[in-house]
């Protein structure tokens, strides 16, 4: 059983969240196997991508429609137009927690690290392997990814295996919260000037 830790979840959403968290789940063994098949350093890049449009999209979700073509949030060189950036917000927002914003940091980093390896950069050498290592004692007593690594049933030590199930989670898990979370909407204030 996979369980959100969304604190905005009201009781029909977290139903549906579990639900919908069952269903997923063969379509994300299906993603971990396709992930598996990659290099390490296709893996890295891919998998950030896929979160970086993730946050987009949850962010595009609770953020009141933009108006115009031209996006000043989103664009590129604009505030929100960075991994980190859509990071920090969703965090400072209560939408992720703690645990899940540092871990999506040690992953750009990590991202960061593959880039400038060499042409065969690996998980299991060198700085990405050190953050990989980092970013699993971080989540070592995770009971929620505990959950989901057992239902991969893959038992390995080898990093690049560990990193592409952390890769899964955290993409099952921002897809859960991009499917239940509710946009914020914006109302005029009512001002009542008699007295």
């Amino acid at each position: 059983m996979i369980e959100t830790n969304i604190s905005s979840l009201n009781e029909r959403e977290e139903k549906f969240a579990y639900r919908m968290s069952e269903r997923i789940l063969d379509e994300f063994k299906e993603f971990y196997v396709e992930y598996s098949k990659e290099s390490d350093k296709a893996a890295v890049i891919m998998g950030i991508e896929k979160l970086d449009n993730l946050l987009f999209q949850i962010l595009n979700k609770i953020l009141i429609p933009n108006p115009s073509q031209k996006d000043d949030l989103f664009d590129t060189d604009m505030p929100l137009s960075t991994f980190s950036s859509k990071i920090n917000l969703c965090y400072r927002l209560g939408i992720v927690d703690n645990l899940t914003t540092k871990s999506l940091n040690l992953m750009k980093k990590i991202k960061s690290d593959m880039i400038n390896e060499k042409a065969n950069a690996s998980l299991t050498a060198g700085a990405a392997a050190d953050r990989v290592r980092e970013l699993l004692s971080n989540l070592n007593y995770n009971q929620e990814l505990i959950e989901f690594v057992q239902v991969f049933e893959v038992d390995s030590d080898d990093p690049g295996v560990r990193y592409r199930l952390l890769l899964v989670f955290f993409i099952t898990k921002l897809t859960i919260i991009r499917d239940t979370i509710s946009p914020l909407y914006y109302k005029e204030p009512k001002f009542n000037l008699s007295y």
